[in-house]
């Protein structure tokens, strides 16, 4: 039975569960037992399912800063990704602070079902009572890394709390951070004891390996990278955040060795290279249920009441009609890929007979995570356009100021938030933006990662295509990334960087200059969208460096009339705001709520 399925199962229970107590043959909740859901495979399916469905996955239904919600508007925020990659009205740095993410009622489903397996070895036969314990470490250990990566050291609960027992044995108190990242080592250890396969959305030995090489890798950051920031307050000097340097080379070791593993098993994983096309081969990279390059996938479906909205938030209203899509690509990001030159040896803006002329020639991985001006989908025709110059004459850079009364050009600048408005027979704007209408692009660009380029149509509530949580690049990546820290299989490492770089049709780099840094850009490039950007900044210690007073940046088409040519200006975007990050968003400041309750959670993180 898929984890698709089994989503629908555990939502049909639920439905049960709530609505039953109608019916004389359905036990009421409070006297609901182990034996009613546990005793057969069945439950036990319907069990899990459950846990599974609320493992920390940032996926179609995560928003950075507010946590998971089925909305119909999570397109348009999702994830911390949501710094230079996309420019949105609430970026990154917005919202540091976190939504009190605070999953100990999952753990203690955990611990209640491994204490359950525990004490009924006689329901099971072979390898299934193993395997089944297995798969419940691997879950707790990666609701723990959800807490981890946030918050630092966190209470380590691994029995069911009796909520009968006296309160004060309840208020647990933090563990240090370091104390977290190695149980998490443990727990994954032991999910080791997995099968070698599972059916898709559920977790095996590589799944397990796949946690433990990205928990791992940003355990040995924290370890190495932690005394580079001015940390202050008890957490810090307690220990509770941050982590030895001694143990840096361990956690690298680790993840180094977890990536490895994967890698190893050239039968069942590899670099997906389904299409000559390598601009279409990396579009339905992120389409195909079947690729050899997933490793752990979460499902969607009408069927199973799992659909999300993602498909009709990446595309602007003239193509869809209804649209609130309100995140898009930055010239930030675009520039991480490569320069795109539209200023002649002059300084001047090159003239262009149309919209898609200065994208011919990008990098195919580029030209398949976002819609360019110019660009088609369906017959549908991306005319992002931000105005019409009557006339235009001299350099570029004059009219990239950020203020607009001090560009020469400008007042024979048009502009106008409607659509349809005409000057002389021409569009002032295209039909697909850009005004300041806020569900309209505001860089040039739209998103395409994980658009369903495929689908007739798109619609409210009607994307079923599936999330990647692992995939073979990021282990290369990450395996690369450890190897340079560790100083070791140096080769091997630039071997991995160059393959992932082919696959993107991206231009071919000397291995003499792949170092660290180039890893972490590759990271960087090969990722974006895909809600690394944040915590890789955090556990690298960089955040508050690289985002310091940040300027956003989008690359406008304008047509100019009396010569019948676009040309390309970047300026920043609108609201010209500046984003800096603060040295206390390294953490989030744990739930109130939970302090309220429990005092021994105490002291509270940097600055909170």
């Amino acid at each position: 039975m898929s984890m698709k399925s089994l989503t629908k199962l555990f939502l049909f229970a639920l439905s049960i569960f709530v609505y039953g107590c109608n019916s004389l043959d359905i036990k009421p909740l409070d006297i609901i037992t182990d034996g009613d859901i546990l005793s057969s495979d069945y439950g036990i399916k319907t069990y899990v399912a459950g846990l599974y469905r609320k493992l920390p996955m940032e996926d179609f239904t995560y928003y950075h800063g507010k946590g998971w919600k089925r909305d119909w508007n999570i397109a348009g925020d999702m994830s911390g990704s949501a710094l230079t990659e996309t420019y949105s009205g609430m970026a990154g740095c917005d919202r540091m602070e976190g939504f009190e993410y605070w999953p100990y009622p999952e753990i203690r489903d955990v611990n209640h079902y491994i204490k359950y397996l525990e004490t009924h070895p006689e329901q099971f036969s072979g390898n299934q009572l193993k395997e089944l314990i297995a798969e419940a470490h691997f879950i707790r250990a990666f609701y723990y890394f959800g807490l981890v990566k946030r918050y630092g050291g966190v209470p380590i609960i691994t029995e069911e709390q009796d909520v009968f027992a006296d309160p004060s044995s309840l208020l647990v108190s933090r563990e240090t951070e370091e104390k977290v990242w190695d149980f998490i080592y443990s727990e994954l250890i032991l999910a080791y004891d997995m099968p070698e396969t599972s059916e898709p959305g559920r977790a095996n030995r590589y799944v397990a390996a796949a946690l433990m090489s990205r928990a791992m890798l940003y355990a040995g950051s924290i370890a190495k990278y932690t005394s580079s920031v001015d940390f202050k307050g008890d957490a810090y000097t307690k220990n509770i955040i941050g982590a030895p340097a001694s143990k840096a080379q361990t956690y690298f070791q680790a993840a180094y060795d977890a990536a490895d593993m994967i890698i190893r098993q050239t039968d069942k994983y590899e670099l997906y290279r389904a299409d000559a096309d390598k601009c279409a081969n990396y579009m339905n990279l992120f389409l195909d249920e079947a690729s050899k390059e997933n490793i752990f996938i979460r499902q969607y479906s009408i069927d199973s009441g799992t659909e999300s909205c993602w498909d009709i938030n990446c595309v602007p209203q003239s193509i869809c009609g209804s649209s609130v899509c309100s995140a898009y690509p930055t010239m930030n990001l675009i520039e991480m890929f490569q320069e795109i030159d539209v200023i002649d040896d002059n300084g001047e803006p090159h003239r262009y007979n149309n919209l898609s002329e200065p994208f011919v020639d990008i990098e195919p991985r580029l030209k398949a995570i976002l819609y360019c001006p110019g660009d088609f989908w369906n017959g549908n025709y991306f005319d992002m356009q931000k105005g019409l110059y009557k006339h235009f004459e001299g350099l570029a850079e004059p009219e990239m100021n950020d203020f607009e009364g001090l560009r020469p050009n400008f007042s024979n600048l048009i502009l106008t938030n409607e659509h349809t408005q005409m000057y002389e027979g021409k569009l002032i704007i295209g039909q697909a933006g850009i005004s300041t209408k806020s569900q309209e692009t505001q860089t040039g660009f739209y998103r395409k990662k994980y658009f369903d380029y495929k689908a007739s149509s798109v619609g409210w509530w009607t994307s079923e295509h599936h999330y990647i949580e692992f995939r073979l690049a990021e282990i290369m990546l990450n395996r690369a990334e450890a190897a340079f820290e560790l100083g070791i299989k140096i080769e091997q490492a630039k071997a991995d960087i160059k393959a992932i770089r082919d696959r993107a049709g991206a231009v071919e780099i000397p291995d003499a200059v792949i170092d660290l840094s180039v890893v972490r850009e590759e990271r960087r490039r090969e990722l974006a969208f895909e809600n690394h950007l944040l915590w890789d900044l955090r556990r690298w210690r960089t955040a508050h460096l690289e985002l310091d007073k940040t300027k956003i940046y989008g690359l406008y088409p304008y047509y100019i009339f009396d010569e019948d040519k676009f040309i390309f200006l970047r300026q920043r975007c609108p609201g010209q705001r500046e984003y800096s990050f603060q040295i206390k968003a390294y953490y989030e400041k744990l739930p109130q709520k939970e302090l309220d309750k429990n005092p021994n959670l105490y002291p509270n993180n940097p600055e909170y």
